[in-house]
């Protein structure tokens, strides 16, 4: 067997916020939707997970840690609908045995890792291969990608209000959240606008940042800073990261949460200071920035609620790429698994939603009329 070190691999596309640590010659990611995909022809592929990889947060609805697509590598399937999951939960310095067929003629797999976890840190130390295999980067790429930045909605939050498994349920984190119900649902639609997923999600986040002393009283943190870090739990530490050139859209799925501790003029100043961070960050290929609302629990409408689309439309006299993607208005309490936190089916709802959107305001439309399988 051969031992390739991950970090010094070529051949590999990381999607995502992975750190490598020279020292380990490891990756390591905290944020659920990182991703390692490559196509591997061989008789045996195991990975080494690093000493790292824990469970940060145990009340995470029982999530497993990682899910594993390993398909044929044809272009008619490589869309994102047709990867084919595992959960996996491994432990620190787990191996993980992906292929093992000694007798059988190699063939070429497309190999995908998805960390599915908001509550996980996961270290990848090292691939085992078999001396004749090889491994090259996927030949399929999408000419798009959105970034979804958001809260417990975005990064997939199934868990009982005490944090505990639903019952009955098989919950898979961020695959069933509504980002990536849109990306299966659109690029299995007769339009076919297949696009990539960058992530940036955590849960209780609010947008604006606490003052140290907000913060001492139980303030949740806030992406405005939150968004820069290594990790989720890694205040300190900023993230270096290199942009893939293909952003075209941003999502922000926040507010929900400030609506408890800030005051509307608050949320807008930060939200302007947040998107100037970002515009200095993204690359020119940014088209659109979309906006969700706060989230309602069936109350009385919030003040943050009631001004969000005049506030929005103030900002848009420097942001003029804004807009507000009003996709949540489709929730009712049933498709919630606490009023607020979307179910599995709530997600889909939101994702047929999402999806729609897109179609009708960010793809120019093609000659012939397009039927959707949208009901």
């Amino acid at each position: 067997m051969i031992v390739e070190p991950v970090s010094s691999i070529h051949n590999v596309m990381f999607e995502g916020r992975w750190v490598c640590d020279n020292e380990s010659q490891s990756i390591i990611t905290a944020w659920a939707g990182s991703s390692i995909s490559f196509v591997f022809s061989g008789t045996n592929l195991k990975l080494i997970c690093g000493e790292n990889t824990e469970r940060r947060d145990k009340w995470n609805g029982g999530v497993p840690m990682l899910a594993v697509s390993m398909i044929p590598n044809t272009a008619p399937v490589s869309a994102p609908q047709c990867h084919k999951w595992t959960m996996l939960d491994p432990q620190p310095g787990a191996t993980l045995h992906l292929v093992e067929n000694e007798n059988k003629t190699p063939s070429e797999i497309l190999v995908k890792l998805l960390m599915v976890d908001w509550a996980s840190l996961f270290e990848l130390k090292c691939l085992l291969i078999n001396e004749e295999a090889t491994i090259h980067r996927p030949s399929i790429t999408y000419h798009n990608r959105i970034l979804f930045i958001g809260d417990s909605i975005s990064c997939g939050y199934f868990a009982q209000p005490n944090g505990s498994p639903i019952p009955g349920s098989a919950p898979r984190g961020c695959l069933d959240a509504f980002p990536y119900v849109t990306q299966r649902l659109l690029s299995a639609d007769d339009q076919g606008y297949y696009f990539d997923v960058d992530l940036v999600a955590y849960p209780g986040w609010t947008l604006v940042s606490p003052t140290s002393e907000e913060q001492s009283e139980g303030n949740p943190w806030g992406m405005l800073k939150g968004y820069f870090q290594v990790s989720p739990w890694d205040t300190t530490n900023q993230y270096n990261y290199n942009y893939l050139p293909d952003i075209s859209t941003i999502v922000i799925e926040l507010g929900t949460n400030d609506q408890e501790y800030y005051a509307t003029e608050r949320f807008e100043i930060d939200l302007c200071s947040f998107l100037l961070n970002l515009a200095q960050e993204i690359p020119s290929t940014l088209q659109h920035i979309l906006v969700i609302p706060p989230f309602a629990d069936g109350g009385q409408p919030t003040k943050l609620q009631q001004e969000f689309s005049t506030i929005i439309e103030r900002l848009r006299t420097t942001f003029t790429r804004l807009d507000i993607c009003d996709i949540n208005s489709c929730l009712d309490h049933t498709n919630t698994i606490d009023g607020i936190h979307p179910s599995v089916e709530g997600h889909k709802k939101l994702g047929i939603e999402m999806a729609r959107f897109i179609l009708a305001h960010l793809i120019e439309p093609k000659a012939t009329p397009v039927v959707t399988i949208y009901p």
